[in-house]
């Protein structure tokens, strides 16, 4: 998040100062200078090669035009030395993993790679973050909020009717800053649907349920049983004819039996199938709670 958001951190690192003994001047607190006598204090000195005439810097003093009588004992002559320091450096809002910046510390400065690690939370791609977020299969169905962290702090998502597993949703501008200023990244979000392995029986019954009115199946579901869908129509020549060999029934049998084979054929059940199906019980799971809640009623009424 700091590389997201900017911030600053103290980091330690060995870097030159200025002498805080001589001040930067090279020489001993009280001493003087004293001019170079080769170059006569010009820093240059002139070498004579035949009819050639060569300038270059002066060997002795280094080009200051002076020698040191007393140089400095902490520096040694030099003005600067090497020194462990606390340096706090500002780290640029959306900074990236490996780049480099140049931190001028007094009288030099020292280049800083940032290492980046990796969110628990978020996946960067550039400017722009992925997150997961877990909604319930009701959720996802019928709709409805859910609140997930963002780069920016917490947010409230709507989750659309009908979102399916790892369906994406695009927060534009939630992301990370860019570092030119200009805006910033997206932030998406991926829906991750859960299942619950465990139902007690109304969860199941209810399910159950919804599964037997479900027609896009593609293959079974266990406990549900769609044979009934299969049977032939009432009004087909193969129905007609087996109606025509059943003489040997009563006329009561037939009718019966007619009743039965037509509920069975449009997809309905009788009063003793309803009873010992899914709806059956359906509604014994929902009606036993409902008969139990007034028999406990009906028992505190007598004791009182």
């Amino acid at each position: 998040m700091d590389a997201a958001k900017g911030c600053n951190k103290d980091v330690t690192a060995r870097t030159r100062v200025i002498c805080n003994r001589c001040d930067g001047k090279r020489a001993e607190p009280g001493t003087t200078y004293s001019q170079c006598s080769t170059c006569k204090g010009t820093g240059e000195e002139t070498v004579n090669t035949g009819f050639f005439h060569m300038r270059s810097t002066c060997r002795r003093c280094g080009g200051q035009g002076s020698i040191l009588s007393t140089p400095c004992k902490k520096c040694r002559g030099k003005g600067k030395v090497n020194e462990t320091k606390t340096i706090t450096i500002p780290i640029p809002a959306g900074v990236e993993d490996g780049q480099t910046v140049r931190v001028p510390v007094e009288a030099g400065e020292i280049f800083v790679t940032f290492k980046v690690s990796e969110s628990k939370i978020f996946e960067r791609d550039g400017v722009n973050v992925s997150s997961t977020a877990t909604i319930s299969f009701t959720q996802a169905i019928l709709g409805g909020t859910i609140r997930a962290p963002g780069i920016h702090g917490e947010i409230e998502l709507k989750i659309p009717p009908g979102t399916q597993s790892h369906q994406k949703l695009r927060l534009s501008g939630r992301g990370i800053p860019r570092l030119s200023g200009l805006g910033k990244g997206d932030h998406f979000v991926n829906f991750k649907l859960h299942i619950p392995k465990y139902l007690n029986e109304k969860q199941k019954a209810l399910i159950l349920a919804y599964a037997e009115l479900e027609d896009d199946v593609n293959g079974t579901v266990s406990g549900v049983d769609k044979s009934t869908k299969n049977e032939p129509d009432p009004t087909s020549q193969s129905w007609q004819a087996y109606e025509t060999t059943v003489g040997a029934n009563t006329s009561k049998e037939i009718e019966l039996e007619e009743v039965v084979k037509k509920k069975r054929a449009l997809g309905t059940k009788t009063a003793a199938e309803e009873d010992s199906g899914l709806l059956g019980r359906l509604k014994k799971v929902f009606c036993s709670e409902e008969d139990e809640d007034d028999d406990k009623h009906n028992r505190r009424q007598g004791k009182a």
